[in-house]
Formats: structure tokens, sequence, C-alpha cells
């Protein structure tokens, strides 16, 4: 059987983008978000394995797993988004040193 990680996305959390934000969690395991003034190209919410910034102030909430080179993964996800085509999704891998 395959690992299988779930990311949540906190209540309260200094990873959301909440400035003008409605955030309501209507079910186990739901968020519903929704941002007229959302700038463009600025992430909704932020997963890390690890703080890149010794002077961040943002929680660390969930660790993520340490891919290993010379295996498959895939990142399914489940959402529903208006209009269409408006969420993309951005990743950055680091390698050893903490280069992306």
């Amino acid at each position: 059987m395959e690992p299988v990680y779930i990311f949540t996305w906190d209540n309260i959390s200094a990873n959301a983008y909440t400035y003008g934000s409605q955030i309501t969690y209507p079910e186990s395991m739901s968020v519903q978000y929704q941002n007229s003034l959302q700038p463009s190209g600025r992430p909704l919410y932020t997963w890390a394995s690890l703080r890149l910034d010794a002077e961040s102030t943002t929680r660390q909430n969930n660790v993520l797993p340490i891919l290993e080179p010379v295996v498959n993964y895939h990142l399914i996800l489940d959402m529903e988004f208006t209009p269409v085509q408006s969420v993309g999704i951005n990743i950055e891998f680091f390698d050893y040193d903490g280069n992306v």
C-alpha cells in the first residue's frame, strides 16, 4: 500500500492570504475561499516542508513528505473554481543545498 498525504488548510494561519478574503469551512476537509480583490499571481495558501527565511514569521503548519529520486509521485487536486482556469498550482523543489 502506498502512503497518502493530505494537505489541510488551517482555520487560522499565516500561510493564507486573508486580506479582503472570505474564508469558510462548510464541512470537514473543505474550504471555501472568495476574494474579488485577489491580486493576480498572489498565492491563496502556501504549504512548505521547511522555512527558507530564518526571519520568517510564517508558522510551519505541515511537514511535506521528502521526495526521493527515481520515484513516481502523483498530485491530485479536488477543487472547483470560478472563473474557469483562474487558479494555478506552483511547485518549487529544492536541492540538498537549498537551491531551487
